[in-house]
């Protein structure tokens, strides 16, 4: 969804053509709000519960990381070029569960790209009501910051204006673009396109990539140290 989207496009054509510099760090917030669920009843026969709520159940949807995280996840991947090589992750589970067996509400999972690139995944759930989800990239002469709705770019200053270390007004925005539309219809409309022309999307691949990182992601936070990607794939 994200890779088709107008502002997306944009700001990887502005990272792509240099103006940052060398990439050295990236970061994902999939922070969501809400706050959690006291209770929990399902409509629908026992023997089919787990498939219609099956984004609650690790076996059906990979958790919190994969089921829902992985978009994050896609951006970094697509902005690095790469997959992960491997990573580290913490976090927890700070409400009980009324449903479900997903394992944590939060984590932070550092990734490691090739060439020296890290990407970072911080996710918080349950936030009652606020709600930060973007994407920032890193380069040593500038930063891009993507989101649902907008993308940033920020650049050096030529000399710093501050009267003092307290003074944090941020005065180096070079571009601010706001989405035109709901990112959802620039998927649909791509999608729709491909068929009416005839140029389907190849996304197997990348999207393949994006749920093994994510499923990486989700086994360096289950096992509490650090998972490469050759041991991930080697795993059963």
């Amino acid at each position: 969804m994200f890779r088709v989207h107008q502002e997306y496009l944009a700001a990887e054509k502005i990272l792509r053509s240099g103006k940052l510099g060398q990439l050295t760090m990236m970061e994902s917030y999939w922070v969501l709000g809400g706050t959690p669920p006291q209770g929990f009843k399902s409509p629908y026969p026992p023997e089919v519960q787990k498939l219609r709520h099956w984004g609650s159940w690790k076996d059906y949807s990979g958790g919190a990381i994969v089921e829902q995280d992985c978009h994050g996840v896609d951006v970094l991947n697509w902005f690095a070029g790469a997959h992960s090589l491997k990573a580290i992750g913490t976090g927890g589970l700070r409400y009980p569960l009324a449903y479900g067996d997903w394992t944590s509400d939060h984590h932070n999972i550092t990734y490691y790209y090739p060439n020296g690139l890290e990407g970072w995944l911080l996710s918080i759930k349950h936030t009652a009501g606020f709600r930060d989800v973007k994407e920032q990239f890193y380069g040593w002469q500038g930063m891009i910051e993507t989101a649902r709705t907008y993308y940033k770019w920020h650049g050096p200053i030529k000399s710093s204006p501050l009267k003092n270390a307290d003074d944090l007004a941020d005065r180096s925005l070079i571009e601010k673009v706001e989405s035109k539309r709901e990112i959802t219809i620039d998927a649909v409309e791509a999608f729709f396109q491909s068929i009416v022309e005839r140029k389907p999307h190849h996304m197997a691949r990348s999207s393949a990539a994006s749920t093994l990182t994510s499923l990486l992601g989700g086994t360096a936070y289950e096992l509490k140290r650090e998972v490469t990607w050759e041991e991930m794939m080697r795993s059963e």
